[in-house]
């Protein structure tokens, strides 16, 4: 019987109730849960057996989702995470990596700057830094890069590119290439441990576009040349296009796509990012107003990821000077609800391939960015806020675990989210096996797809009383998988054993009676 990891066990003071004024999105995520069933799901069939081909009946086979093929994710860099000294911070951040087989989102603000401080000369001690912070607390993390450098107030690129000269043609021409050099070596450098790359962000801005004097042209060329950059430097990079801020300001997200797309690059998906209100905007933005963005890229033929989004847990001054732009509360219950919306409806939406969060509320000093500071997860004092409880229960919903028990045939069946699984067997007489299979999910609403996998549990001979020879071979064929996996047979030591027994007992009888004839 399939067991699904659905429950959390959250302190008493995480039990909140529905905050009210959620009756669309409520109706919404109950559709997204019977889309999530049909779509995110596979059958799933294991079968197990020995060398000859015989079923191994009452053999245990547990199952463990270890990661899914949707992408959950947080920040890890930037004003997003816990404090070096937080360690209460630290150990909520890596156990919600951890248990939600999140995609660490690293965005390049002030890389360039230092990683290349003169034309050519590549310097990564900063950036490998970013990394190694993550790493230090959360082992094997994967990670998402956005490529975000180009803001002069920032000073996020090299003096000596002279950003403030782009209107120039000749200094655009020669920025380009600088640009794509850049770009390779930080892809060459971190491919192995990158899931996907993100073309520059929020160029369809006029703000962002400011250096360029508002050319979008100008902007496409530069997510142009990144994604080819990309590309070359690895030819198996998934891309996504970020075509912006979904804003009244600027360029449409969507018009910004289709242009791009028109240059005939490849890439994988596009990501957007939003928030419940663009500051003082037109649209009250809320998990409902996503379909509406998705379906309009959609249209162009590439899937979307949700790269940044989140509410607020407190009331933000200056968001609320600029005219009430949040349609609800902003407190913890409704912070928390939001999640459970934008989570569960994300994830229940065609063509949606991902969803990230800020999992620690921002500290800026400076107040840049002051309406973003109740937006994570966690406070910066390293306490759980009620949307971190719910983010965790909600992917840990869409997670598949369990342990069966082989039928006459050798056989156990379950339903599985899309993603890889750890699959470990043991046989009644002690032999254990495990491997690595990997659930996809179905391409159309029927339940007629089907992933068989067999696994053959081959005896060796022995070699001495500790060791044996270890052998693996794995064959595939349409969706079925064959490993066989080498371990010691005790049978043949024990019908050896029984065979010595009774010769040392042959042995003493003969003695004995030899013994008794000298007599």
């Amino acid at each position: 019987m399939l067991l699904l990891v659905l429950a959390v066990i959250l302190p008493a003071n995480c039990v909140w109730s529905q905050p009210p004024n959620f009756t669309e999105e409520e109706a919404a995520y109950q559709q997204a849960l019977q889309y999530i069933e049909q779509h995110r799901k596979n059958n799933v069939t294991i079968t197990v057996s020995d060398l000859a081909g015989r079923p191994l009946r009452n053999a245990n086979v547990s199952y463990m989702q270890t990661s899914h093929d949707f992408v959950f994710g947080v920040f890890g860099n930037g004003w997003g995470i816990p404090n070096e000294d937080d360690a209460a911070g630290w150990r909520l951040y890596c156990d919600l990596v951890t248990k939600i087989n999140a995609t660490i989102v690293m965005t390049t603000w002030y890389f360039w700057a230092y990683t290349e401080p003169e034309r050519g000369k590549f310097v990564w001690y900063s950036a490998d830094m970013q990394f190694q912070r993550i790493w230090n607390h959360c082992p094997a993390s994967r990670f998402i890069i956005v490529f975000a450098n180009l803001n002069q107030e920032r000073e996020q690129t090299p003096g000596w590119v002279g950003i403030n000269r782009l209107n120039n043609e000749t200094f655009f021409a020669e920025f380009k290439q600088d640009l794509y050099d850049y770009v390779s070596h930080v892809v060459k450098k971190y491919a192995s441990r990158v899931d996907y790359w993100v073309t520059e962000a929020e160029l369809n801005l006029n703000t962002a576009m400011a250096f360029l004097w508002r050319n979008i042209t100008k902007g496409i060329e530069i997510d142009l040349i990144e994604a080819h950059a990309i590309r070359d430097a690895d030819p198996d990079a998934r891309i996504l296009l970020m075509p912006g801020y979904i804003t009244k300001g600027g360029e449409p997200a969507h018009e910004f796509a289709k242009r791009f797309l028109a240059l005939d690059v490849n890439i994988d998906g596009f990501s957007i990012e939003t928030y419940p209100d663009d500051y003082g905007g037109a649209y009250k933005h809320t998990p409902i107003f996503y379909k509406q963005v998705i379906n309009e890229l959609q249209a162009l033929g590439k899937p979307v990821f949700i790269m940044e989004t989140g509410y607020p847990s407190q009331p933000c001054v200056p968001c609320d000077e600029k005219g009430g732009w949040i349609p609800w509360s902003r407190d913890e219950p409704t912070q928390a609800a939001w999640v459970k919306y934008m989570t569960g409806i994300s994830y229940g939406t065609e063509g949606v391939i991902g969803i990230t969060y800020y999992p620690v509320d921002i500290l800026d000093p400076s107040g840049a960015v002051q309406a973003f500071t109740n937006f994570g997860l966690l406070t910066r004092q390293g306490r759980a806020k009620q949307a971190y409880w719910t983010c965790l229960e909600q992917i840990q919903m869409f997670t598949t675990s369990g342990s069966e028990t082989t039928d006459a045939q050798g056989r156990l069946s379950f339903r599985g989210f899309a993603g890889n699984y750890v699959i470990t067997v043991t046989t009644a007489y002690g032999q254990k096996s495990e491997t690595h299979i990997h659930v996809q999910q179905l391409s159309n609403s029927t339940y007629a797809e089907q992933q068989d996998f067999s696994i053959t549990l081959a005896p060796q001979p022995i070699i001495n009383s500790t060791s044996a020879i270890t052998s693996r071979t794995t064959t595939a064929s349409s969706q079925a998988v064959q490993i066989a996996t080498a371990a010691i047979d005790v049978r043949p030591a024990i019908l050896l054993g029984a065979i010595a027994v009774v010769g040392i007992a042959a042995a003493v009888s003969l003695a004995i009676q030899r013994k008794r004839r000298k007599r």
